[in-house]
């Protein structure tokens, strides 16, 4: 599920696949997961995607690294045990949480 709670930073439950446009990503992607904790688990693109083409973006994780592509090239990953924490929280896509 995404961002759990009642708003991002204070849930640490789901996970994040969004781009960011303020410093100091300008226009890079995250993707990562809360474990409950915290979103340590979190990696950003190298490079901005907000260039005006259309990419293709996944992630994954495998339970031990997790990868952010973009068009279909790996971008950024990093080793990763913790398990995602669950919610109950609506996905959406294409807007920001309530």
């Amino acid at each position: 599920k995404s961002h759990g709670g009642s708003g991002f930073s204070n849930s640490y439950t789901g996970w994040v696949f969004q781009g960011q446009n303020q410093s100091p990503h300008n226009g890079k992607f995250d993707w990562g997961f809360g474990n409950g904790s915290d979103w340590t688990s979190a990696i950003t693109s190298t490079i901005p995607v907000n260039d005006g083409n259309w990419h293709h973006i996944a992630g994954t994780y495998d339970g031990a690294t997790i990868k952010l592509y973009i068009d279909g090239a790996l971008n950024n990953s990093k080793a990763e045990t913790r398990a995602i924490a669950t919610n109950t929280g609506k996905v959406m896509m294409g807007k920001h949480y309530d």
